[in-house]
């Protein structure tokens, strides 16, 4: 079981990067001012703004910071949207066969044989001065949910993970946590790799990973949950401490891993609360973040040498957060807007060094 669930979430995992990254086709070109272009379908439009619609997401963009707009045809557009359509039902699809195998707590165990029935094979055992023992579990997940007051994320889900090196063990021990935030409107469950599973399992953290829903409404006003401060990070906070009631689990501090609009939640939460914090790896996220002042909390910042206006982000992190003296690493990577296996490799050897 445990392979068949770790080869669907891997196949789901691919299958969303895939879906991410495939937007070369497009058929409206926005230019801002900035020298940042977009390319997309333009979907909505008003005197003040456009919306322009790439893959999953839609942006509101004013026509105040647009130097250029360069339109396709209408029969692109409908066609290049069809498309979009397709993909993202086929994900879908595929991101609720993985939701199948892992809705409920699922726990491997080893199995011991024993001779004649279960009672005589053990008090057999035991005249022969052989200790029964009780198998133990080689990690549990599953996915649960909290209430939130935001619209979008009414029931917001999140996976877990516990390795088998932590249930084994004295409940009275505290252990880190990986806190793991997807792409925009990414799930958890697909967001953790078999790759950040066996991390956990070899140097004893729990894994989290909210599904958060895009509060499109809320975005042109900062309030989406992309800004820990006005909701999202509460409700971190609350998930955090239903699973650490739930399991009888203590957590002493968090690493946080985030992509895309992910990356953005991880970089706030943690200058929001750097005192819960250890170290952020943040990747190929949008919007500029900047650090306002000094703390504790390492940083390793990276982004596709092909996804120009985020990189310039990621480069203006990284400069301000050197200039304040905080310990941070930038790296680039030779894709687009899409998280590499040596990303994620990368982050977690970074997380290993500080651990």
């Amino acid at each position: 079981m445990k392979q068949v669930v770790n080869i669907l979430g891997t196949i789901a995992f691919v299958i969303c990067l895939l879906f991410i990254i495939q937007t070369a086709a497009f058929s409206d070109v926005v230019q801002l001012k900035d020298g940042t272009v977009i390319k997309g379908v333009i979907v909505a439009e008003t005197e003040d703004s456009i919306k322009l619609k790439k893959s999953i997401a839609v942006f509101t963009l004013l026509k105040s910071d647009i130097d250029e707009i360069r339109r396709g045809t209408s029969e692109e557009s409908e066609e290049l949207i069809k498309q979009w359509n397709e993909r993202k039902r086929q994900l879908e699809v595929e991101a609720k066969k993985v939701q199948q195998k892992l809705k409920s707590k699922t726990t491997v165990k080893e199995t011991r044989k024993t001779s004649g029935s279960g009672t005589q094979g053990i008090q057999g055992e035991q005249k022969r001065g052989k200790k029964h023992k009780s198998a133990k579990p080689s990690y549990q997940h599953g996915i649960d949910s909290i209430r939130t007051n935001n619209y979008a994320n009414r029931a917001l889900k999140y996976y877990y993970y516990i390795p088998g090196t932590i249930l084994e063990e004295d409940k009275k021990k505290t252990y880190p946590l990986l806190l793991m935030i997807p792409w925009l409107s990414g799930q958890g469950d697909v967001f953790v790799t078999p790759a950040c599973k066996k991390f956990a399992y070899e140097n004893k953290f729990v894994i989290v990973s909210p599904s958060f829903i895009w509060d499109e409404k809320n975005w042109d006003s900062k309030k989406s949950y992309q800004y820990p401060k006005v909701w999202s990070g509460d409700a971190l906070l609350k998930i955090i401490n239903k699973f650490k009631k739930d399991h009888n689990i203590r957590i002493s501090k968090f690493y946080l891993f985030g992509f895309s609009a992910g990356a953005q939640v991880a970089l706030r939460f943690a200058m929001w609360k750097p005192e819960l914090c250890v170290a952020c790896a943040a990747h190929g996220w949008g919007g500029r973040i900047m650090p306002e002042r000094k703390t504790k909390v390492k940083f390793f910042v990276t982004c596709g040498t092909q996804d120009a206006s985020r990189n310039e982000y990621a480069k203006e992190f990284y400069k301000e957060a050197k200039k304040r003296k905080i310990d941070i690493t930038y790296k680039t990577y030779n894709v687009g807007h899409s998280l590499a296996p040596d990303q994620i490799d990368d982050s977690l050897k970074f997380f290993k060094r500080i651990h």
